[in-house]
């Protein structure tokens, strides 16, 4: 299974603007917690190697349930 075709229509737009916002403003601080402070480029760096590990190491089932 292609994991576009899984994501719903919501995720996909979510993911679209978060995208957009990191190209538009990299440097901005999106996070911060406990005197820690994170910037859509972090963030969205972070994201990718997250998606890259999961579609090479986790099978579509084992994240979806029927």
């Amino acid at each position: 299974m292609d994991t576009e075709e899984s994501l719903t229509e919501a995720e996909k737009v979510f993911i679209h603007v978060f995208e957009e916002q990191a190209l538009q403003s990299p440097g901005q601080v999106i996070l911060e917690y406990q005197g820690l402070a994170w910037t859509y480029a972090q963030i969205n760096e972070q994201a990718k190697q997250l998606a890259a590990y999961l579609a090479k190491h986790v099978k579509a089932k084992e994240c979806y349930t029927d």
